[in-house]
């Protein structure tokens, strides 16, 4: 999955209800996708998209580190 900088909420709802048209109401995918839409609506109601936004570079940033808060011993 490619990492989007900047994107468009709007413009992903949209894309995912042209998609969510072409599977009958009550299928595994189409309740996939409802699903997907209000994940992405949930930030915005709640006022928190740039914490959202935040989340999803993270989730991309090769960089990320791994705290460590307890060491074993080893043998």
């Amino acid at each position: 999955m490619p990492y989007i900088p900047d994107f468009d909420t709007d413009a992903v709802l949209h894309i995912l209800n042209s998609i969510i048209q072409k599977h009958p109401e009550g299928s595994p995918e189409r309740d996939a996708i409802e699903l997907a839409q209000i994940a992405l609506i949930y930030p915005r109601h709640i006022r928190k998209e740039d914490d959202f936004r935040r989340f999803y570079r993270d989730i991309y940033d090769p960089s990320f580190k791994l705290k460590v808060s307890h060491e074993f011993a080893t043998r």
